[in-house]
């Protein structure tokens, strides 16, 4: 075969064939490899490059590795080195220093060199196309089982003592597993290591929990289940991952770099903004976008747009919303960012939609918020209970203004502290009085805050404007009251506009504080960011999926917890199932009973079990009676609500956050508004996030179903 080394100037976009393109038929691997991924192509990123090459190269019997962040290699590529543990231990090696290999960079040059970050928009800037490893059918089956694949390779029986060992002890030691596989496998040569090892059992794992309870009886009935279906098709069903992809965030930067590219001239800041949100939403149907301006002069006063992972957002987490602006000059226009911003179950971040607007105010807060639930029509306002936000607003504008009719409001604490108060009583008098004040806001009673508002009352007792100002600020203590906000149903242990502030420091770091460009530039690089935590976000629903199937298993031996858990492991999520089954172990230690009031059957329930005396009535479908509770500031079905139930599971207890739902990446332009959060599905337990050899699973088992027939 001869040698391919193809390298050009890359200065414009050359367009790619995709592998499945019938015009390929009848060339030869070189010139597919040529069309499919010409120098100076374009991916989002590598990760979607290393899945269509290694889809075209399983059709010729070898995979392609990430060897590196800017190359993509054959897996035969590098030689054995004599210290490795592999040639210490004799294990077979298919390593012939194979010289194939696919170069790509960044786009973005900094001091003279072109950065690929994670998750990066990557360039093709050189093919070597030449191999000297002999693919082989036999070698590509071999490679794969090196690569932790070894699952699809075992026998029926096998698989049910391993399911058999897994069920009983879910984190059992690696080497019993070396153990077992070690005998049952016809090469007795191979090494399994604990990479592999760790594959097989979040394989076998995810298997158990897509096979009904009955098929591990016998190994008879567990055998029945692969007579009438593929094997692969049940190992694929129980390790395929719906990630969390957000389209348009991922190839903003390809679009942005398209539409210059096609654009005569540079143009206005505003038509560049415009034609590229335009793009967006022409070709990615999550996306969306408001624009608003002024009624006079018709120039742009606002922006505000939103992808199918904000409007999940919105959707599953939308009841507590976290308002802020940031005035950072990012953009030369030095217009400010806001994004509202939502907390998940897990405690991170999440914005529900993003604007830069021409200043912050009033209009400026109406126009984001009416924007992103226009955007959003399956999300209603009513389900808001909580709004936080600085001093420029109140809870009359909230309720009034904002249409958040039941939402109640939570002023920032910082912003109150280093801002507010300061600028009200000036700094000289505040820094006396700064101490009572921050105690006050932090009193656990009214007793407490009211001794403590009385001491920082002497401070400005003597000057009646400044008395009358304080009065006034006592007047609006429902906003930042500590003894008051942890009463109010949903608060989540946060106090002020915490997870907005996050946002931005997430943005600063993101950008980097020098970072200053033009609107247009800016909007493509907060998309870039939003592709990053979404791919943060995968690897988070992996690992909490992977742990929530453990402690599905370690349940299995509890008879009491499996009946008073049915319809939980299948209905909440990790960190729901984690608080429901700490508040269970609890409820099973309080004391409740049964009294008649008013010819009704009522019970009443323990606060605690040190305290089995203080008995309340708990009523279902009503906030737990005992306010400290994570009944009330986590809205879960709580110790006392499990009591009152009869130990039992009620999912209609616990909110929406902590509920397991499924995500939906592909959708019509008409049907936007089922786009849910991006929570993989229940059947999706395990990925192989870390795998550097397999690339896309179900392309590379459909070749390995072809080379085996």
């Amino acid at each position: 075969m001869p040698l391919t080394n193809l390298t050009t100037n890359i200065a414009a976009d050359t367009v790619a064939v995709r592998v499945d393109d019938p015009s390929l038929i009848g060339l030869s691997m070189e010139d597919k490899y040529i069309r499919c991924f010409p120098v100076g192509s374009r991916f989002p990123d590598r990760y979607v490059l290393h899945s269509a090459v290694n889809r075209l190269s399983a059709k010729y019997n070898f995979l392609v590795t990430k060897a590196a962040k800017n190359s993509l290699k054959c897996a035969c590529s590098g030689v054995v080195k004599s210290n490795s543990t592999g040639a210490r231990k004799a294990s077979i090696s298919f390593k012939t220093d194979c010289k194939w290999s696919i170069t790509i960079r960044g786009t973005e040059q900094i001091n003279g060199n072109y950065r690929l970050g994670e998750g990066d928009e990557c360039i093709i800037s050189k093919l070597n196309l030449a191999h000297n490893c002999s693919p082989t059918p036999a070698k590509f089956l071999c490679i794969q089982k090196k690569a932790g694949r070894g699952i699809t390779q075992l026998t029926t029986n096998t698989k049910y003592l391993l399911c058999m060992m897994l069920h009983d002890e879910p984190c059992i030691a690696v080497r019993s597993i070396r153990n077992l596989l070690t005998r049952v496998s016809p090469n007795k040569s191979q090494q399994w290591t604990t990479k592999q090892i760790w594959y097989i059992r979040a394989h076998v794992l995810g298997m158990m929990k897509d096979m009904p309870k009955e098929c591990f009886e016998s190994y008879q009935m567990f055998s029945a289940q692969f007579v009438d279906e593929d094997m692969s098709a049940i190992f694929r069903n129980a390790t395929s991952l719906a990630t969390v992809t957000d389209e348009a965030a991922a190839a903003s930067r390809s679009v942005w770099q398209s539409m210059m590219n096609k654009s005569q001239d540079d143009g206005s800041a505003d038509s560049l903004l415009v034609g590229f949100l335009n793009e967006m939403k022409e070709l990615y149907t999550g996306f969306d976008f408001r624009i608003s301006s002024d009624p006079m002069s018709g120039e742009i006063t606002g922006v505000a747009y939103m992808t199918s992972s904000m409007r999940g957002a919105l959707e599953k987490f939308g009841d507590y919303l976290s308002l802020d602006a940031m005035r950072h000059e990012f953009n030369k226009l030095h217009w400010p960012y806001i994004a509202p911003v939502v907390k998940r179950e897990d405690g991170t971040i999440c914005v529900t939609c993003e604007s830069i607007v021409l200043q912050e105010s009033h209009d400026a807060y109406i126009f984001v918020i009416n924007a992103m639930y226009e955007m959003a029509p399956m999300c209603s306002r009513k389900d808001v209970r909580i709004v936080s936000a600085d001093g420029i607003m109140d809870e009359t504008f909230v309720q009034e203004r904002l249409n958040f009719s039941n939402a109640r409001f939570i002023e920032d604490i910082w912003h109150l502290l280093s801002g507010i108060l300061p600028k009200a009583f000036g700094q000289m008098v505040f820094s006396r009085m700064k101490m009572d004040v921050q105690s006050m806001i932090r009193a656990e009673t009214e007793e407490e805050f009211n001794r403590l508002a009385s001491a920082a009352r002497s401070h400005v007792q003597h000057n009646a404007s400044l008395l009358i100002k304080f009065e006034k600020f006592l007047e609006r203590k429902s906003c930042f009251a500590s003894y008051i906000i942890r009463n109010i149903p949903g608060n989540m242990n946060i106090k002020g506009s915490t997870p907005g502030e996050q946002n931005h420091s997430s943005i600063k770091s993101h950008l980097g504080k020098e970072y200053y460009a033009e609107i247009d530039c800016l909007v493509r690089d907060l998309l870039h960011r939003q592709n990053y935590l979404s791919l943060e976000r995968t690897r988070k629903i992996t690992e909490n999926n992977i742990r929530l199937a453990s402690e599905n298993h370690k349940c299995a031996g509890d008879v009491e917890m499996q009946r008073a858990s049915a319809g939980v492991s299948g209905s909440l999520n990790f960190h729901g199932f984690i608080m429901w089954k700490r508040g269970y172990d609890i409820a099973s230690r309080l004391k409740y009973e049964h009294r008649d009031s008013q010819g009704m059957d009522t019970i009443y329930v323990s606060g605690s079990s040190r305290n089995s005396e203080d008995m309340r009535e708990v009523t279902p479908k009503v906030p737990c009676p005992f306010k400290w509770c994570k009944g009330n500031t986590h809205l879960i079905q709580c110790q006392h609500k499990i009591c009152r139930n009869g130990m039992k599971f009620d999912i209609s207890e616990c909110a929406k956050r902590w509920h397991f739902s499924e995500i939906v990446e592909k959708l019509n332009r008409s049907d936007t508004t089922m786009i849910s959060d991006g929570l993989c599905s229940r059947a999706s337990i395990v990925r192989n996030a870390e795998d550097d050899v397999v690339g896309a699973e179900d392309d590379v088992v459909g070749a390995e179903d072809d080379v085996v027939g």
